[in-house]
């Protein structure tokens, strides 16, 4: 909080005037990606949980326009991902599904999709859970984002397909995702391992 506080001031001056910057999101963010990037352990759960706003707040947190529009800048998937990171699936599935309602950024809307495939795989509503990775797919790729449907495309076979035999379809989407590119599955090994 302390350098978050010292940092502020000169970001507030660049884009303080444009009236769509305010301090509450960013601080959210900036907390969300020092956990979700921290190892395991590295900081203590109930320190995080404490601090987390509720699905509802983090929904409000994540309205304002430089949040929603601003390149990659959210706090709903962040939020779904921490609360997911911390076990608590029903808050992860709560804050996914308001991002999936409310973000205009398709990878944003794509990731929330993917934390429900998680959330209701782990359920057991293999039906559910296959829906949210076949939706996150299909918004990947609309935005032209193939490395978020590779990664989109390999939640599904991990959560899904493995156990159902047909992880074949995970892997023509991943080559897919790859020939748009113009890239080899092989560079995508560190990713799909």
């Amino acid at each position: 909080d302390v350098a978050f506080d010292a940092w502020w001031p000169a970001y507030d001056e660049m884009f303080g005037a444009l009236g769509t910057a305010p301090k509450a999101p960013f601080h959210a963010i900036i907390k969300l990606e020092i956990f979700l990037a921290s190892p395991d352990g590295a900081l203590d759960p109930a320190e995080v949980m404490a601090w987390l706003p509720s699905p509802t707040e983090l929904g409000e947190l994540d309205k304002p326009w430089m949040v929603s529009t601003f390149a990659l800048c959210n706090v709903t998937a962040f939020g779904a991902r921490a609360y997911e990171r911390l076990g608590e699936d029903e808050k992860a599935a709560e804050t996914a599904r308001l991002g999936v309602a409310q973000q205009k950024k398709k990878v944003v809307v794509a990731d929330c999709h993917c934390v429900l495939g998680r959330v209701a795989a782990r359920g057991g509503d293999a039906e559910s859970a296959e829906a949210h990775f076949r939706s996150a797919i299909d918004e990947a790729r609309t935005a032209r984002a193939y490395v978020f449907e590779i990664i989109a495309a390999r939640e599904w076979k991990r959560h899904v397909l493995d156990a159902a035999g047909r992880a074949a379809e995970a892997d023509a989407v991943i080559d897919a995702a790859c020939g748009r590119m113009g890239k080899d599955r092989a560079t995508f090994d560190s990713l799909l391992a």
